[in-house]
């Protein structure tokens, strides 16, 4: 029943009732976004979009991520009057062309290709924090945040601060592609109270107030020692970098030391205002093959050095394999490369194996004059998944004798005890199918992280699509019930084949 409201006012003479029904949920969605516009091959999307309740009433709506008129995911979400949520997809595993990503009625293009794409220049702001949480009135309180060039081109950013919605000033900064650097601003206030300051989409507070604390000195903190690749070869630049935050309030510098073999190799001198971060990075090389330890101020790791193999320039990675698609944490992944020798002479392939950015093994194999379809075989033990979610991780094979020359692959990996169900139907059109799952009615497209274990699916054997009538013919798995049970031990999508009896679908 709808709500009803009843205004009464009078003026001299009359007697005025008015009514407002309250409108029920409805909803808006908008700002579709992909994080990139073009990717190579293997690589995974971020797509997000907002989605607002613009009636008085709560409710929920479903929206479908659809990619080249095939539904794919469909996420539902519940929302009070005037709330707003957004709702992301990941979308892996997309063939080279150019694809329509559309939800609802937004639409947006994305381009892959075969070799890694020239990114535009694009901001990404982190670590927004102040100096200090509590100052007192024309007390000088330091902004930082990290600012980072996520593209390939070089830019001109220029960054707009607020202080509760007052803009306070403007920086312009260049970064050129991958670079990042820390961005300070001065705030004073002249008066006591609460503040909200703001840099692109971050946020963060601070109070004046007349009984502030004084100033805490500089204090560090050295955090996160990240060594990457841990095996390479002789000559071969080794990236090592370490997270240096000043933990106190007033401004300070420090002294990192990197040590490899107990040995001080190299040091950097940073200075940081309160509360700010900044990653702290050195190159390595080394001429001997070995295993060499790697120290910052108590932080310890290392990375193995070998001998350098002379590999051949006219060997081409042709394609790349992973399986299983989904996983559990500590469980094996097979990434399987094929290569092919161009010239009529053996040469050696010597190919490396990234997971996640990081490098997990380097192996050779020889192949003979004008070999084919050679085979070249890693395998690695999948990390953690997120707490309720799955986790993907992008694979990298490349070339150390053509390092342009590289294929790259998916896994996700599931929370322990659970795996995911897609069930969807062939063909275009856009009547959803119709299925229960365990007794519960769903519609496609259908994507949900499950425990493990047996399912009773079924779907209508003659459907009206309204211009026509379709009969259920198979599932992609061969079974010709519409009928039937799914065994959920593995990552299993589940599609439906219709054909036409009358009319048209």
């Amino acid at each position: 029943m709808a709500d009803l409201v009843l205004l009464a006012f009078v003026v001299p003479g009359y007697f005025y009732v008015d009514s407002l029904i309250s409108k029920p949920a409805e909803f808006k969605v908008t700002d579709l976004i992909l994080d990139y516009d073009w990717i190579q091959v293997g690589e995974q999307v971020q797509i997000s979009v907002k989605v607002t309740n613009i009636g008085d009433q709560s409710g929920n709506h479903t929206v479908t991520l659809t990619i080249d008129d095939l539904p794919l995911e469909a996420k539902t979400v519940q929302l009070s009057a005037a709330e707003t949520a957004t709702l992301s997809f990941t979308v892996a595993d997309l063939t080279v062309g150019n694809h329509n990503v559309t939800v609802g009625d937004l639409t947006e293009a994305i381009r892959v290709t075969a070799e890694a794409p020239i990114r535009p220049a694009k901001l990404q702001l982190t670590n927004l924090v102040t100096s200090r949480k509590e100052a007192r009135i024309e007390d000088h309180i330091t902004v930082s945040a990290t600012a980072t060039n996520i593209g390939d081109l070089a830019g001109e950013f220029s960054l707009n601060l607020f202080v509760n919605d007052d803009k306070r000033e403007t920086k312009v900064i260049q970064l050129g592609g991958g670079e990042t650097t820390t961005v300070y601003f001065d705030v004073t206030e002249d008066a006591e109270g609460d503040y909200v300051v703001e840099l692109g989409d971050l946020s963060t507070s601070f109070r004046v107030s007349a009984d502030a604390p004084p100033v805490e000195p500089a204090e560090f903190q050295v955090t996160e020692l990240t060594v990457n690749p841990t095996s390479v070869m002789v000559d071969e630049v080794v990236g090592i970098s370490v997270k240096v935050t000043n933990v106190g309030e007033a401004t300070g510098s420090y002294t990192v030391n990197l040590k490899i073999d107990g040995a001080t190799r190299a040091t950097r001198d940073v200075t940081l205002a309160g509360q700010a971060t900044e990653v702290v990075k050195f190159e390595v090389t080394e001429t001997n093959a070995g295993t060499y330890s790697v120290e910052i101020d108590g932080l310890s790791g290392s990375f193995t050095v070998e001998s350098s193999i002379v590999a051949s320039k006219n060997i081409d990675l042709i394609r790349v394999f992973v399986s299983p698609y989904e996983v559990w944490e500590g469980e094996t992944v097979t990434v399987t490369a094929k290569a092919n020798n161009m010239v009529n002479e053996e040469g050696v392939l010597s190919a490396r194996l990234l997971v996640g950015g990081e490098v997990i093994e380097t192996k050779q194999v020889t192949l003979a004059a004008r070999e084919s379809d050679a085979t070249i075989e890693f395998t690695v033990t999948a990390g953690p998944a997120n707490p309720e979610t799955t986790k993907g991780y992008t694979v990298e094979v490349i070339n150390l004798a053509n390092k342009s020359d590289t294929l790259k692959g998916y896994f996700v990996v599931a929370p322990d005890g659970f795996h995911t169900l897609s069930i969807n139907r062939a063909g275009g059109g856009s009547k959803p199918m119709i299925f229960t799952l365990n007794g519960v009615t769903y519609e496609t497209p259908y994507n949900k992280l499950l425990p493990v274990g047996e399912y009773s699916l079924s779907t209508a054997e003659i459907v009206d699509v309204g211009t026509g009538i379709v009969q259920f013919s198979h599932w992609n798995d061969g079974v010709e019930s519409p009928s039937r049970t799914v065994t959920l031990d593995k990552w299993q999508s589940i599609m439906a084949s219709y054909i036409v009896i009358s009319g048209y679908a």
